[in-house]
């Protein structure tokens, strides 16, 4: 039951923030924008429960700035690392999972500093979209 709406609740997220104005790109294998989408639809029945957003810099912030900000200001979703609970978490994998990697390894793997990890709980989709939203709004 958890993971099947983990599933739905990333997608819905995904789709919910790939047209988001301060969201340069969505990597989810769920979204035809994918590089892998069509290989997934193949091999899964759901696209999993993780989704990464890259946000851009504003005037405010650069993009390792404005990623620490939208984490800071949601509500619902916690900032913390951690996979396969019920609640919604982020990282950013510049400040965590990759902390350790120089420019050049991040450039090879395509991790940007404006990159936010979120691992999909089970909340209630609109209210966790909305706080992507507002936190969003926010840089």
């Amino acid at each position: 039951l958890r993971v099947g709406k983990q599933n739905e609740n990333a997608l819905a997220l995904a789709k919910a923030l790939q047209n988001h104005q301060k969201v340069n790109r969505v990597l989810y294998p769920g979204l035809p924008s994918h590089p892998k989408y069509q290989l997934a639809k193949k091999q899964m029945s759901g696209f999993g429960g993780m989704v990464t957003i890259e946000v851009k810099p504003s005037k405010k912030f650069s993009a390792v700035e404005a990623a620490a900000k939208v984490c800071d200001n949601l509500k619902i979703a916690i900032n913390a690392m951690s996979l396969g609970g019920v609640e919604t978490l982020v990282s950013i994998p510049v400040y965590s999972s990759h902390v350790f990697m120089k420019d050049e390894e991040l450039k090879k793997h395509g991790v940007t500093p404006g990159m936010i990890r979120i691992s999909v709980g089970v909340e209630g989709i609109q209210d966790l979209i909305a706080d992507f939203q507002q936190a969003l709004d926010m840089i």
